[in-house]
């Protein structure tokens, strides 16, 4: 089991990598996923789980899994930072708020000219 949560934690860091352009954000998210390999990865664990079940063999299983981990990592990063709470979980929570409000008025101006165009 544990080393299924490291592989988990692995292809997470690949699919970041491979998948966020912005580095600051890249470099961020990796930090999140580094802290959470500390524990385990539940919800990974539950997909695999199910797959195995269903008599699944093969290892592109552990590519679901890290999405799923992604997904409910985000949900989670998104919730502190709109509770504004476990900030000393994981160094970098301050940065990462720091470069979302420098970057939110680009994200205005952007989905402004956009909704005007239709």
């Amino acid at each position: 089991m544990q080393e299924d949560w490291d592989v988990i934690g692995q292809v997470m860091l690949q699919l970041v990598n491979d998948y966020f352009p912005v580095k600051e954000l890249k470099n961020y998210m990796s930090e999140f996923i580094i802290f959470k390999m500390k524990g385990h990865f539940p919800f990974g664990q539950l997909v695999i789980l199910h797959y195995q079940m269903l008599d699944g063999q093969s290892k592109d299983i552990f590519q679901a899994a890290a999405a799923v981990e992604l997904m409910i990592l985000s949900l989670d990063i998104f919730d502190d930072l709109q509770d504004q709470d476990n900030f000393d979980l994981c160094g970098c929570m301050y940065q990462l708020l720091t470069l979302i409000e420098y970057f939110q008025p680009y994200s205005l101006i952007y989905r402004s000219s956009k909704e005007s165009l239709y």
